[in-house]
């Protein structure tokens, strides 16, 4: 009878254990709704409209921080024929932030921006492109769909902001580019400053990018001549 001790004295132990495993078990059951509710509050909390607007606020001002320095240009940049004056309008509603005479990249020939507003105390690098459906001389097609892409790729992998007008906008709504651009500022770092002086100027209209195949369409038509 004593060598059944130790086996009934296991057995009884073993069980003891179990019966506490299950009593956890089902306590933990028990609660599990409640701890699926905290969780998902916890998740909505997360997720809410004003959270996620924090986080991308913070987030793009990280971002744009990282932004890559332009460097002063040393070669001259063939100007479109209205980006004289835009600039203009561009000087008037962002003084001292518009500068035309940079570039970015170290390779031969770097990609200079027609138009870079660079706010140094955020970070903020916007690359302001004009685009011309065709070269005036030439008549050859430009800046049509595809063709800038590379271009775009290398300013956003720089955490730059890239703006395109079509320049037949900047001849005919050019505070209401001014406008486009004063928003994107606003957007990404909160500052309304340009804004509040073109809040009455109506939205920039928009005008569809064209094909190769348009783009000499437009040239024999001489479309730039008609804006």
């Amino acid at each position: 009878m004593l060598g059944l001790i130790p086996v009934f004295i296991w057995l009884h132990n073993s069980k003891k254990k179990r019966n506490i495993k299950k009593s956890v078990y089902e306590k933990e059951l028990e609660n599990l709704p409640k701890r699926i509710e905290e969780y998902e509050q916890k998740v909505r909390e997360v997720l809410s409209p004003e959270n996620l607007k924090i986080f991308r606020e913070q987030e793009l001002k990280r971002i744009i921080q990282l932004s890559s320095t332009a460097k002063h240009l040393d070669r001259l940049v063939n100007q479109g024929k209205y980006e004289p004056h835009f600039y203009k309008f561009l000087n008037k509603y962002f003084p001292d932030k518009i500068i035309t005479s940079v570039s970015l990249g170290y390779f031969e020939n770097p990609y200079a921006p027609d138009f870079a507003f660079i706010d140094r105390d955020s970070g903020l690098h916007i690359d302001i492109e004009i685009d011309e459906p065709y070269i005036s001389q030439t008549k050859e097609p430009i800046h049509y769909i595809g063709a800038d892409d590379n271009r775009n790729c290398f300013y956003e992998n720089n955490n730059w902001v890239i703006i395109r007008f079509a320049e037949e906008q900047i001849v005919k709504q050019p505070l209401s580019c001014c406008k486009t651009i004063a928003n994107t500022i606003f957007e990404i770092i909160g500052d309304k400053t340009y804004l509040h002086k073109l809040y009455a100027v109506e939205d920039v209209k928009a005008v569809n990018c064209w094909s190769y195949e348009e783009s000499l369409f437009l040239a024999r038509q001489n479309y730039r001549e008609t804006y």
